[in-house]
């Protein structure tokens, strides 16, 4: 049981990976290359970035309460399906605003 957790853990965070390296790459090229003159960013560089600023903004505070496999994987099923939500909305409104431009 404690693998197949664990591998359901490793796809959601890998699906995590994706949609946020896809909305950022997106964002990236579609504001920062023709409004600053950078160069563009791949999928892999803009997850970095995320991980990079997700670092700097994490709580550093631990929960004092252990939690069980089940609370684990429904935390990061709940975190996958919310990162594809606002994924798709902020990548919508950067569709919406960069056609305004």
């Amino acid at each position: 049981m404690p693998l197949l957790i664990l591998i359901i853990v490793g796809l959601l965070i890998g699906l995590h990976a994706l949609i946020d390296g896809f909305v950022l790459s997106h964002l990236w090229n579609w504001f920062a290359v023709p409004t600053l003159g950078v160069r563009p960013l791949g999928m892999a560089a803009a997850y970095g970035l995320t991980l990079i600023v997700s670092y700097m903004r994490a709580n550093r505070r631990r929960d004092k309460e252990k939690k069980g496999w089940i609370e684990l994987v429904e935390a990061g099923l709940y975190a996958a399906v919310a990162s594809a939500f606002f994924g798709a909305m902020t990548l919508g409104l950067g569709a919406v605003v960069r056609g305004l431009l």
